[in-house]
Parts: C-alpha cells; sequence; structure tokens
C-alpha cells in the first residue's frame, strides 16, 4: 500500500511529462503574461512535515499534523506568531486527513493514515480551537477513513466523503458529536471535490479512484438528489486535489448573500492542455480567458498538478500553483472579475528562478492579500527532481503578491513606524478637520456611542436610521457631497435606503439605483475601497449587526443577522469574524464590558 501511494504522488506529476515536448506556438497577442517572482524566506517551522493542513487562523499561519521524516506521522502541530513557530501536541495524528475550518471558527479534524509509510485509516475525530490554542478528541467517524474531504452546510452539518484503500460513502456529522451514514457513492474516490451548491446541499465528484487510479467517466453524486454525469467532464478531467490541506470553500466565488454558490476548478484535458473549470449551483461550463492557460515558462513545461485554486475574494484574484522541472516556481492568477456576468478572465503567470531547496504545497491565503508555502514534499533533492515521502521539508516561504503589505516580513526599524504614525496621525486630524458634522451633531471615535443610542465610525448608524463612519459625511441630509464622485453617491443610496439589509442584494441593484452601469459600480468601490462589492456590503452588514447588539443587548445573536441582511448564519459568522477578528458573542461581551 506504500508503495501504490508513492507511485500515485509520483505519476501524477510524471503522467504530466507529455507537455514538455509541445511546443507553445502561441502569438505574442494571445500569450498570458509573464512576471518574474522573487519569495521570501521564513524561519523553517520546527517539525518537518508533509501532507498536513497549513490554514491561517486569527490571522496565525498554522500547520497541523502529516507525517514527518521517514514517513512517520506526527501527533502534533504548529502556528507562527512574533516571528517564530511555537510547537502543539496533538491527541491523534492527523496524516492525510480532513481538515475543515467551520463556521464557529473552529477546525474539524477527521481520519487519516493510521501507521507508518501511509498505511490504513484512523476511525479519529478531533477539533482544534485557535482561540485557545488547544485540540480535543471528541468522536469517530462512521467508517474508518483516510484521503477525506467534507464540507460545511448552513445547518452547521458537515459533508463528508471520500476514501484511500477503502469504502467510500457519504456521511454526514451532525456539528455536535454524532457521524452517520447516509448513502452510498455512485463512484468511489480519493480526496473528492465537495462543493456546497445550497445552504443544505453538495455535490461529490473527482477522477481518481480509492487506489490512485483515473477514472474515464465522472459521476457526480448529491447529498442530497440522485447522481448525475456532466459531459464536460468527460473531455476535461478535474486534477486530482489534496484535500488535506485546501478546503472547497478557498475555491468560492460566489456570493452566499444572494445564493451564489460559484467556484473555481482546474481541468486538464488528454493532450495535457489546461483550461479553468467554472461550477455555478450544478453547472459546470468552461471559464472564458483573455489568453490560454500557460504550459510553459523558461522553455520548460509547468506541472500543475494535487492542488486546487486558492481564491482572494476581496481582490477577485484566483492563484493556482505550478512547478517546472528546473525547479521554478510558478503561480497562475485568475482575475475573475465579471466571471458570473460572462467575461473572461485575466490572466498572469509569476514564475521564480531556479530554487534547489523549496517544497511543493498548496499555498495559504494572508489576510493580507499574500500566500504563504510552509512544509510539503522536498521536489528538488541532490539526485534530481523527486517527490518524496520520507523526506518532507520544514521550509517556509513568503509570496509577496501584495508588495504594498508588511505582513510576516523582517520587523522594520524604528524610525519607518515612528514616520508612519506621525503621518496617519497628521492625515486623521486634517481630515477631521476638514470633515463637516452630520446634523450639527458631534463626531465620536471609531466605536464611540452617540447622544441618539447610536453606534458611530466604523459600525455607526445615525439618527436617521442611515450607517455612517463606513463613509464618513457623504450627503446624507441632502449635501452637495453626494454629488462629488460616484462613490458618494454609491455610500449616500446604500446608507439612505440601506439597502444593505436585502439580503438578495446584487451589483445590478445598486447600479440601477443609481442610473448607472453595474461595472461602473464595482470598479468605483475597487479603486475607493480596495475591495468587491459583497466585501464592500459585508461590512456594512456587521457593522449594523453590531448596533444592533449594543441597542439590544439581550436578544439572541441568532436572531438578529437576518436584520442585517445575511442570508444564513453561516455566512454571518463567516463574515463578522472576517472583520472583527472575534465572534458575535465576543465581540458584544467586550464592548457591553466598555460602557
Amino acid at each position: 500500500m506504500a508503495l501504490s501511494l508513492y507511485r500515485l504522488l509520483a505519476l501524477s506529476l510524471l503522467a504530466l511529462l507529455i507537455p514538455s515536448t509541445l511546443a507553445a506556438d502561441v502569438p505574442d497577442t494571445l500569450r498570458c503574461p509573464e512576471e518574474h517572482l522573487t519569495i521570501e524566506r521564513l524561519p523553517d517551522m520546527q517539525v518537518a512535515r508533509c501532507c498536513h493542513a497549513l490554514l491561517c487562523l486569527n490571522g496565525e499561519i498554522t500547520a497541523i499534523g502529516g507525517h514527518t521524516d521517514g514517513f512517520v506521522p506526527t501527533p502534533t502541530a504548529e502556528y507562527f506568531c512574533d516571528g517564530e513557530w511555537h510547537l502543539m501536541d496533538m491527541p491523534y495524528t492527523a496524516d492525510f486527513s480532513l481538515a475543515l475550518p467551520l463556521s464557529s471558527g473552529k477546525v474539524l479534524l477527521a481520519g487519516g493514515m493510521e501507521e507508518n509509510l501511509g498505511i490504513g485509516q484512523l476511525w479519529t475525530v478531533q477539533s482544534y480551537d485557535p482561540e485557545t490554542r488547544t485540540f480535543k478528541g471528541f468522536s469517530s467517524l462512521d467508517r474508518k477513513r483516510s484521503m477525506a474531504s467534507g464540507a460545511e452546510l448552513d445547518s452547521g452539518r458537515v459533508v463528508i466523503a471520500g476514501n484511500w484503500y477503502g469504502g467510500d460513502s457519504i456521511e454526514l456529522f451532525d456539528g455536535t458529536d454524532q457521524f452517520t451514514h447516509v448513502k452510498p457513492v455512485a463512484q468511489a474516490r480519493a480526496y473528492p471535490y465537495i462543493f456546497r451548491t445550497s445552504k443544505d446541499n453538495a455535490i461529490i465528484l473527482g477522477s481518481t479512484t480509492p487506489r490512485g487510479g483515473c477514472y474515464d467517466t465522472i459521476w457526480v453524486d448529491r447529498f442530497r438528489g440522485e447522481p448525475f454525469r456532466v459531459p464536460l467532464l468527460d473531455t476535461w478531467k478535474p486534477l486530482y486535489t489534496m484535500g488535506w490541506d485546501h478546503p472547497m470553500m478557498q475555491s468560492f466565488i460566489g456570493d452566499e448573500e444572494a445564493g451564489i454558490y460559484a467556484y473555481l476548478l482546474p481541468l486538464q484535458r488528454a493532450d495535457s492542455a489546461m483550461a479553468i473549470g467554472l461550477l455555478r449551483g450544478e453547472e459546470f461550463s468552461l471559464l472564458p480567458t483573455k489568453t490560454p492557460v500557460p504550459i510553459h515558462v523558461a522553455g520548460h513545461a509547468i506541472y500543475y498538478s494535487s492542488y486546487n485554486f486558492v481564491v482572494d475574494r476581496r481582490m477577485h484574484y484566483a492563484y493556482l500553483l505550478g512547478f517546472t522541472f528546473d525547479a521554478r516556481l510558478c503561480l497562475l492568477r485568475v482575475d475573475y472579475t465579471g466571471a458570473l456576468e460572462g467575461q473572461p478572465a485575466a490572466l498572469k503567470l509569476f514564475y521564480t528562478d531556479p530554487m534547489t531547496d523549496f517544497a511543493f504545497h498548496t499555498p495559504v491565503l494572508l489576510p493580507d492579500g499574500n500566500l504563504v508555502i510552509a512544509g510539503g514534499n522536498q521536489v528538488w533533492t541532490p539526485k534530481g527532481f523527486l517527490s518524496n515521502n520520507y523526506l518532507p521539508s520544514r521550509t517556509v516561504y513568503l509570496l509577496r503578491m501584495n508588495p504594498d503589505s508588511a505582513e510576516l516580513t523582517a520587523a522594520r526599524s524604528n524610525w519607518w513606524w515612528a514616520v508612519v504614525a506621525v503621518a496617519l496621525l497628521l492625515g486623521a486630524a486634517l481630515l477631521r478637520f476638514l470633515r463637516k458634522p452630520v446634523n450639527g451633531g458631534d463626531e465620536t471615535g471609531l466605536s464611540g456611542v452617540n447622544g441618539d443610542g447610536g453606534v458611530d465610525g466604523l459600525s455607526g448608524v445615525d439618527g436617521d436610521g442611515g450607517v455612517d463612519g463606513l463613509s464618513g459625511d457623504n450627503g446624507l441630509n441632502g449635501g452637495d457631497e453626494a454629488d462629488e464622485s460616484l462613490f458618494q453617491r454609491i455610500c449616500a443610496v446604500m446608507e439612505e435606503q440601506q439597502l444593505f439589509l436585502k439580503s438578495d442584494l446584487k451589483l445590478s441593484d445598486v447600479a440601477d439605483a443609481l442610473g448607472v452601469p453595474r461595472t461602473a459600480v464595482s470598479n468605483s468601490i475597487r479603486a475607493a475601497r480596495d475591495c468587491t462589492f459583497p466585501y464592500f456590503v459585508g461590512e456594512y452588514r456587521v457593522d449594523y449587526v453590531k448596533q444592533l447588539m449594543i441597542q439590544r443587548p439581550e436578544a439572541k445573536i441568532s436572531s438578529l443577522y437576518t436584520e442585517a441582511g445575511f442570508a444564513n448564519e453561516t455566512s454571518f459568522f463567516r463574515t463578522f469574524k472576517e472583520f472583527t477578528g472575534t465572534t458575535p458573542s465576543e465581540w458584544r461581551d467586550a464592548n457591553l464590558q466598555k460602557m
């Protein structure tokens, strides 16, 4: 079994050797733009590991489980804080394990390899709480599994499927402590893709058998409903995905509040051509792109293997990792702005110089838009190219996709921070001097409470029920400032009409209210706030919930999120924590104590 596992990992790469002999005779006008990428070395992890979960939790890079030197599962995890890695013990190992961040903020860890060398499966289930940095074993799976995947439904329940060298089925975690069998699958798989298609349903697919083979015919299972086939997937096969480190929600490009469940996934044809799949609900299509997906760089073939897209929803960028046999790391960036409206996506390929010490692992997205790769299979050894389970890596690299960010870089000198602090203070003072108070009222701080009981600043609701602070004084009372720019008009219509309270609010709704094209609205928000429309609306909704929690501290939080326009509880908790770094109850308790 260990030999077969090794073959799977090796052959998944060697099978892609075919395109290296194909000439890339593409006209320059249709060639994907390329850019050299310089990556930064961060402190090494304490434990060399691969096949581990790599997540960003509460802003901290966290590596969980996997196996270490000698292909031995490690019952450890570690997190990066204050410039160094901190080791943690786990109740069980988690090698090739399901690792799924939940809307509660915790991480569900289930199954994995039972023995050294990637042999056997586990019943074990444990959770990780990033708030306390503690693990807890609490239940067992319905069946022993390794290489399983999962997706959380709005109810907090989790759909689970997939297995390696064992039987497969669909089972359900009830969100507390029970795992129960649901039904057989039409097609057994190792590390399947599981995509949520509605608030209470999901589909399951994949091209890899539980023994590492490939399916010629792809069946798609439904959690609720009968299995079905997709003709597109008979030609374009999903790449084998390593789900232990990549929850499918990291490929999400939809809008949960509007009920749009959409994802990107990498596809490959028999002639080794690459394409980008677009899944919307249960409909599969190819994402139109302005240039073909590149499969060569610097005269070498690019291997996109075993990994899925990592999506930065704030910037509308999706990243797919690859490498070449001369040890270059490659990163395909997809600008999917307008993709759901049928607009072609712009591609750009980033690549490094040849490296001799990097390992291959799906990157994790940081809050600042940069990416980190920590650990993984060593790609280059003294004997040449080799993907080796016996020689995992402890190296950590930062891929600076957002060059303006200083996140996780070496500490800068004190004078630099002093200059920044002074500039911010002067800017804030100037803004305060120039800003006119609304209704002649007093301006308060970022989270102060005004005399009418409304919360001002970032989370404020003014006396007329409009949210301010997010956009300053934008002509809420008929002033001329609302006409000075399109962005001020957008803020004004959002606040005066409280459009954000509509759970099905769409970009076109705002555009229609202003009488301008949708692209003008999205471009204006992106230019002014450096974010997307869903992110912009989410900020309004989170601030409105804050105001409700202050005004009605006795109300159940679960009864408030719908008033703010959130379509479901899962998206509410996820969005709230994204903006505040805390759960709603933690935020309420902390702010009520200040009053």
